[in-house]
Formats: C-alpha cells, structure tokens, sequence
C-alpha cells in the first residue's frame, strides 16, 4: 500500500507569500518617532490586493497595523549597533524572534505574518535540478562578464582585473559541468 503525502506538511513556496520589509518602510522615512499611515499594495505572485498599513512609533512603543484581508498587529523592535545609530526589527508575533521580514502565506494553517522558520517554506533554487542550477549559474556570471560597457579586453569597466578573471575562471568551469550533464543525458551509459 502506497502512502500518500501529507499535504499540511508540504513546503509552502516563497514566491506565494506576502512578503512585509523592513527596508520599504525605511524607504518611506517611516523609522522614526511618529504616527505614519499609507495604501499598501505588497509586493508578491498573488497580490493584487490592496491594504493599509499605519505605524506608531513613540518612546514607549512601537506597533505597526496592517490591514489586508484582515487586521495583524506587529511589534517594532530597536537595537543600537557597535558603530552607532538605531537598528529596527519586526518582531514575529509567532516566534517572537527579530526579523527583517515577515511572510503571510495565501493558505496557511497558522494566520498571520510570521518569521521564515515558523512556517516551513522553500526557495526556487531548492526546487530547481542539477542540470537547470548549472545552467542557471552559468547564466548568471555570464551576465556579469557581459553587462555594462567592455573594454577592448573583454573585462567591464569599473570591474577589478581580479574579480573579472575570478568570473572568467567561474564562468569556464560552470561551462565544462552543463557541458558533461548534458553529455550524460544525451549519451546512453556504457554499463
């Protein structure tokens, strides 16, 4: 007898997720002792919602309400660093642990935002295989080699002669590995 999976305990995927950060509101200045209220319109897959986000922050406490499709209460936390200033944290109303992000999934057996190690959760390079990463990699620091203008040597101006030959070298290798798995798929074994 086969044993089905258990679907509650699937990886939700983070590309679903609602995600709330920290950086946007340090974009919109809103950090700093006062009462801010604005339209939010998150940024995710499944996300053409609209709701409403209003942040008091004061000397006592710090609480940031959001509203969409619902209503969450999250707790700011602060922190001075070794060099100075003032450092913000959302405060995950499951874990209590600090983050600079949280996520609210669409289907969810636990509502709210929450901290990435409350709900299980996997990236797209987790559900991605062996010969498509390879291909992916080599995508990537081909771009790199290639983006902005070239000097007449091939290296990108701005780019240190050491970094574009650590390119090069990456570039080369991730190379020779699409290479040999796609060989292997397409040359029958000999065993």
């Amino acid at each position: 007898m086969r044993k089905t999976p258990d679907k509650s305990r699937r990886l939700r995927r983070v590309e679903d997720a609602t995600v709330l950060d920290l950086g946007e509101l340090r974009r919109w200045g809103w950090l700093k002792a006062g009462v801010y209220e604005r339209d939010w319109f998150p940024h995710g897959a499944h996300d053409s919602r609209r709701g409403s986000l209003r942040l008091a922050i004061d000397d006592t406490r710090s609480e940031l309400h959001v509203s969409l499709a619902g209503e969450y209460v999250i707790k700011l936390e602060s922190d001075t660093p070794p060099f100075g200033g003032l450092r913000w944290w959302l405060v995950c109303p499951l874990t209590g642990k600090r983050a600079r992000k949280l996520y609210l999934f669409p289907v969810s057996d636990r509502r709210g935002f929450c901290h990435r190690t409350a709900v299980p959760f996997s990236y797209p390079t987790q559900r991605t295989s062996g010969l498509n990463r390879a291909l992916q990699q080599r995508n990537a620091a081909a771009r790199k080699l290639q983006d902005g203008a070239l000097l007449a040597s091939g290296k990108p101006i701005g780019m240190r002669w050491k970094t574009y030959f650590r390119h090069v070298a990456k570039a080369r290798r991730l190379e020779q590995e699409v290479t040999t798995a796609i060989l292997e798929k397409v040359l029958p074994s000999d065993d």
